[in-house]
């Protein structure tokens, strides 16, 4: 598995709200009804390792934001390397030039969608705009689409997912699984507060900023409105190896369905394994072994930890419930302060962690114009099924306000020779990327 952090001040900040609270707000895996208990490449909005995949190093001016223009379209944005791809599309890292941190760009394909239903991307747009002033939550700058792509505008994590960090560092110390389990914990009473089940815990959808702080990535099997004392009586879903008893049981569950797959998480860093399963058992065996098996612990997990994990996978989900309620004042967090954590100004845990280098490769070019030519050859989207996407676009506040541009004694006319509904045409690509 893998991980990576962040470091203040240099690709992105993690540690203050990305925009500003204002009034009057809107309020992979295992896809619902299935069952897969392998690794599969998904995408994500990270970088894995020091350096992106791309054809050019070259030194490349960003385009300009003209009054008038739009700075959600794909032409506002130089593209720099791929960060991850998947079979619904691809994630870029980009920058934008109103806007002074890279970004993260993920391009979901609409004819991918359609064909193999994966609207879950329409849930995971909802609860990104929900959630943009936690900073527990990856951050969504803006939604927009083409007429190909859904496009989401991401923050930029420099260091990468928790799934490699296990795989390179693992067993990680207890300091660092301190602040990393304190971190992942106040983002799932945020989102549980908010009525939002994520359904999908596991260490790819923990992502690390530079400082070594955890941000909850991958919304699109997540459920809303489920408040205590009500519980989702709909399919399961999420990843076999991190799902509760009581989902592979397909009886009604609550939001300690994401605790009892932070139990497996916890225990994955503190010892590289999973502490019931491996990834060759059948979904039968691994339905097995977690309703009925009990943990290892290891001799050098200290006591406090292993009593943790032990809360947090109990089979019963009352009694679940039950010996979590005072959570934030275990033992284990001796030392945390929470209200600095719930702040987001923890200090830095980099040095506890083995990071990629933090900075992002922006003298790159990524040869956007082959993928947006390939896509023109392919089948075009019925305007009947465009109809499914309305409503998608969304800019957050903060970043509405950097791209405004500025008014002039006379602005020129908006260029919408190079865009067809915010697409890329080739004949104008070279100048824009």
């Amino acid at each position: 598995m893998s991980t990576q952090p962040l470091t203040k001040g240099e690709n992105d900040d993690v540690n203050k709200p990305l925009d500003p609270p204002i009034s009057g707000n809107k309020p992979s895996s295992l896809a619902e009804g299935t069952s897969c208990n392998k690794p599969f490449k998904k995408l994500s909005l990270q970088a894995e390792g020091t350096s992106c995949n791309s054809t050019l190093a070259l030194p490349i001016p960003a385009p300009s934001i003209s009054p008038g223009s739009d700075p959600l379209s794909l032409a506002s944005f130089t593209f720099h390397c791929k960060l991850g791809e998947g079979g619904f599309g691809m994630v870029l890292l980009a920058s934008h030039s109103a806007y002074d941190h890279p970004l993260a760009v993920k391009l979901v394909r609409k004819s991918r969608v359609l064909v193999e239903g994966g609207f879950e991307v329409m849930v995971e747009r909802e609860v990104l705009e929900e959630t943009r002033h936690n900073v527990f939550c990856t951050h969504m700058f803006g939604a927009f689409q083409t007429n190909k792509y859904l496009v989401f505008v991401m923050e930029y994590l420099s260091g990468g997912d928790l799934e490699h960090l296990i795989q390179k560092s693992a067993p990680i110390s207890s300091d660092a699984i301190r602040y990393l389990a304190a971190d992942i914990i106040c983002g799932l009473r945020y989102l549980h507060s908010k009525g939002i089940i994520h359904r999908d815990i596991k260490p790819a959808n923990i992502l690390l900023s530079s400082t070594g702080h955890a941000k909850i990535c991958d919304f699109g099997l997540s459920v809303r409105d489920i408040f205590q004392p009500k519980k989702y009586a709909g399919q399961g879903a999420g990843t076999n190896l991190y799902c509760a008893p009581e989902v592979h049981n397909r009886q009604p569950y609550d939001a300690m369905v994401d605790y009892f797959s932070l139990g497996i998480l916890l225990y994955e860093m503190a010892t590289g394994e999973h502490p019931l399963c491996d990834c060759y058992m059948s979904d039968s065996e691994v339905a097995d072994a977690i309703n009925q098996e009990d943990p290892m612990y290891p001799p050098e997990m200290i006591a406090d930890l292993k009593d943790l994990i032990r809360r947090l996978l109990r089979k019963n989900p009352e009694r679940r419930r039950m010996d979590l309620q005072d959570v934030q004042e275990h033992p284990f967090f001796q030392g945390i302060n929470w209200t600095e954590v719930e702040l987001g100004q923890s200090p830095p845990i980099s040095h506890l962690l083995s990071l990629p280098s933090p900075k992002a490769p922006l003298h790159q070019k990524f040869n956007m114009a082959y993928i947006m030519a390939s896509e023109e050859r392919k089948t075009s989207i019925t305007s009947e099924d465009q109809r499914l996407f309305i409503n998608f676009k969304f800019m957050s506040e903060g970043f509405a306000m950097k791209t405004s541009p500025q008014p002039s004694e006379s602005p020129p006319p908006p260029d919408k020779s190079c865009t067809v509904d915010g697409e890329i045409t080739p004949k104008n690509l070279m100048p824009v990327w």
